[in-house]
């Protein structure tokens, strides 16, 4: 007998699996899609730098190869040639030759584009902390979702565990009656009303059980997991954090605020001296005959400053500057939200509170007069139906005390969600 009581418990610990809110919050933060794009982005941004730093401040050097022919016609009847006499048709012979020749190896070095380089490299920088932030504000999201979730499949857990309960109370009640009808100290008619109600109960607790099924599973696509296993969810007591000065949800606006004048800093940057150093060296001819001794290198410099653009400087900080207005306006109007979100939770918390109490006050009273009339329907003072409304009344009243425990905690999380 020993045995075959161990080897139940293993199998259940095996099928029967027993797992908290923090261990669907980690797997849904391990397996989002959303926050594995950002971190990517991360990493993107990063390399982006190099290749700024590659582009804009390393020497860039290249292989070209060119050969252009110059065709001449209507030469003495020729129609076609390279080699052309007073009245053909074609580019100046002192220019072209017939032809040109080339290959060459390329070294360009650009010279004082440190204000360019470092705008760009400024601008990976906020996008890499914007990335992070975004990593940051998805967590907390995700944290809450899950938190929801968690809680709707554990309110139905709950309220298919109290139907259980009350089914396998009413059958045990059931063999009571049916021992009274036996003995003549209860009606057949008490019998078959409590064997409806049983009935229904299945029906309630059949329903309950399906729902927190599909509460559990919208848990596992959530979190991103596969779980074939039954699970038990554990209780969860959240409690509400204190109010904090500065939220994390306005960091977005600063760095929107940061991406903006870094766009202003990238775009002035072209009216700063450019200065570039080039270097080549290679074959260079416009005719075969000699062509070994064409071999030669060159150097230079060139520079560049814009003088007038039409006041595209001007234009564009006049489009930032309406731009930073406009991300002041959505922080201002977001402030005033979440202070609104923030003082209807706390009275949302109040209020749901204040409901517990007299539901637990009024579930003390029906618990007993639940006992008392039991024990008189099995005595024959009331009837079965007196009992029975009596019990629905308390199962209703028990099924409302569970919704609104969920419903306590639920907003407490979304108090905590906008207090961040």
């Amino acid at each position: 007998m020993k045995k075959v009581i161990i080897c139940f418990l293993f199998i259940s610990g095996i099928v029967f699996s027993q797992n908290n809110l923090d261990y669907y919050l980690t797997a849904a933060l391990k397996n989002s899609p959303v926050i594995k794009e950002y971190e990517n982005s991360k990493f993107i941004s990063d390399l982006e730098k190099k290749r700024v730093n590659a582009e804009n401040v390393l020497p860039q050097m290249s292989l070209s190869a060119n050969y252009q022919y110059f065709p001449y016609f209507n030469n003495g009847g020729r129609y076609v040639t390279t080699n052309p006499g007073p009245d053909a048709i074609g580019y100046d012979i002192g220019i072209t030759n017939g032809g040109f020749y080339s290959a060459q190896f390329n070294i360009e070095k650009n010279i004082f584009n440190g204000g360019m380089v470092g705008a760009l490299e400024e601008q990976q920088d906020i996008v890499a902390k914007s990335q992070n932030n975004n990593i940051i504000f998805e967590g907390h999201s995700i944290r809450k979702q899950v938190t929801d979730k968690y809680l709707a499949a554990l309110q139905s857990q709950m309220n298919y565990k109290f139907a259980d309960e009350t089914l396998k109370n009413i059958s045990d009640q059931l063999s009571v009656t049916a021992g009274l009808v036996n003995q003549g100290l209860a009606k057949q008619s008490d019998y078959l009303l409590l064997q409806v109600e049983e009935g229904n109960q299945k029906i309630e607790y059949n329903k309950a059980f399906a729902e927190f099924k599909n509460n559990l599973f919208t848990l596992f696509t959530l979190c991103g997991i596969t779980d074939t296993q039954s699970v038990v969810l554990e209780n969860v007591s959240l409690t509400p954090k204190p109010i904090k000065g500065n939220s994390k949800f306005f960091s977005k606006y600063e760095l929107d605020s940061l991406s903006v004048s870094s766009q202003q800093k990238i775009f002035e940057s072209k009216y700063q001296p450019q200065v570039r150093l080039f270097f080549n060296t290679g074959l260079n001819a416009v005719e075969l005959q000699g062509i070994q001794r064409k071999f030669g290198l060159s150097a230079g410099i060139d520079f560049s400053l814009p003088i007038y653009d039409g006041n595209q400087r001007d234009i564009t900080r006049q489009q930032n500057e309406i731009s930073q207005k406009t991300i002041s306006d959505y922080k201002n109007y977001f402030s005033i939200q979440l202070q609104n979100e923030r003082t209807g939770a706390l009275n949302q918390l109040k209020s749901i509170a204040n409901n517990l109490k007299q539901l637990g006050d009024q579930l003390k009273s029906y618990k007993t007069i639940l006992n008392l009339k039991r024990n008189e329907v099995n005595q024959g003072q009331i009837s079965m139906i007196e009992y029975l409304t009596i019990l629905k009344n308390y199962i209703d009243l028990s099924k409302s005390q569970i919704n609104t425990e969920i419903e306590y905690q639920t907003q407490i999380n979304n108090y905590n969600y906008w207090n961040w």
